[in-house]
């Protein structure tokens, strides 16, 4: 099976090392590729689960595995991606 890739200017990147984990789920990656795109502090995580059609709680769930894989930092209910390097 062959993967194409389209090219289109609406992007977001996601770190290879974070893409790559093999410890990360792969709704996980979906997560943080979904805050990335919302990184601006405009959307709470309810309406973050509601724009990516997942209940809260599953978004919370792997929005704190991106905690415990360093990823992501949660301070005072606020989820903030970790710089990746």
């Amino acid at each position: 099976m062959k993967a194409n890739i389209i090219r289109a200017c609406d992007m977001i990147a996601v770190p290879r090392k974070m893409l790559f984990d093999p410890k990360l789920s792969l709704s996980a990656k979906g997560a943080a590729g979904a805050l990335l795109t919302f990184n601006d502090g405009d959307y709470s995580t309810a309406e973050l689960a509601e724009l990516s059609g997942i209940s809260e709680k599953k978004l919370i769930t792997y929005l704190d595995e991106l905690v415990a894989r360093g990823y992501a930092s949660h301070c005072g209910g606020v989820y903030s991606l970790l710089e990746v390097i």
